[in-house]
């Protein structure tokens, strides 16, 4: 998985700008800028999956599969917005 090369993104303050094309995104939280981050890298879903159960295991507010369907979900939003290539 690995994030379309004609993209173009800027971290402003707290959030993260992506832009493809003539639109822009807004990355406004912090588990979709980490999954942001390890796209750059182009890290695998389920490392990616991985990473935010660890990160966020503290967290009671979401169960490990809640937190697996929306690294699955936001992925797909990225696909669908041709930030993202891949699968």
């Amino acid at each position: 998985m690995k994030l379309n090369e004609h993209i173009t993104y800027e971290k402003m303050g707290n959030d993260l700008y992506i832009m493809v094309e003539d639109e822009r995104y807004v990355l406004d939280n912090d588990v979709a800028i980490d999954i942001f981050n390890l796209l750059k890298a182009e890290s695998t879903k389920e490392n990616i999956k991985a990473f935010v159960r660890d990160k966020y295991r503290l967290d009671q507010e979401f169960t490990d599969d809640e937190k697996d369907s929306y690294v699955e979900e936001f992925l797909t939003v990225l696909k669908i917005n041709g930030i993202m290539i891949g699968s």
